[in-house]
C-alpha cells in the first residue's frame, strides 16, 4: 500500500514544498547562469565554468526535477535513470532497478555519490529496490 499510494503522496507534497522553498534560489541561479554564460551555450571546452562546477557540486541543478516529481514522472528516492545505451550491459540482477520510477536521489548518492564505482552504484540501487519490495 505504501508503494502504490503513500509514496506518491509523500513525493508530491515534498516536491511541492521544495519548489516553494527553492523557487527563489532557482530563479537566482537561472539569472546568474544567463549572465555568466551571456545567454549563449558554451562549447564543450568552456562549458563547465567555476560557477557551473559549484551548481553541480551543490546539486542546485536538480531543482527543476521537482516539477517532474509533481507530474508523477519521477520519484524523490528510487534508482536514478541512466542513458538507454547502457541497457545491453546490465546483468539480469541489475535490470530490477527499472521496476521502480526514476528518482532524483537514492542510496548511491547518499553513500558515496561520485566516490563509488558503477558496480557499487548499481548494487546500491538493487539494494534499495529489494528493500522497497520487502517493505510493501
Amino acid at each position: 500500500m505504501y508503494k502504490k499510494f503513500f509514496k506518491r503522496i509523500i513525493d508530491f507534497f515534498l516536491a511541492l514544498t521544495g519548489i516553494l522553498v527553492l523557487a527563489s534560489t532557482g530563479l537566482i541561479v537561472y539569472i546568474v547562469l544567463l549572465v555568466v554564460n551571456k545567454g549563449n551555450l558554451l562549447p564543450d571546452a568552456y562549458r563547465v565554468t567555476r560557477f557551473g562546477s559549484f551548481i553541480r557540486n551543490t546539486s542546485l541543478d536538480e531543482i527543476p526535477q521537482l516539477i517532474n516529481i509533481i507530474k508523477g514522472d519521477m520519484s524523490l528516492a528510487d534508482p536514478r535513470p541512466l542513458r538507454v545505451h547502457y541497457l545491453p550491459y546490465y546483468t539480469t540482477e541489475e535490470k530490477i532497478r527499472h521496476t521502480v520510477r526514476p528518482r532524483v536521489t537514492g542510496l548511491a548518492q547518499v553513500f558515496g555519490r561520485n566516490l563509488l564505482s558503477w558496480d557499487d552504484k548499481l548494487g546500491k540501487d538493487i539494494e534499495y529496490v529489494r528493500f522497497r519490495r520487502v517493505k510493501t
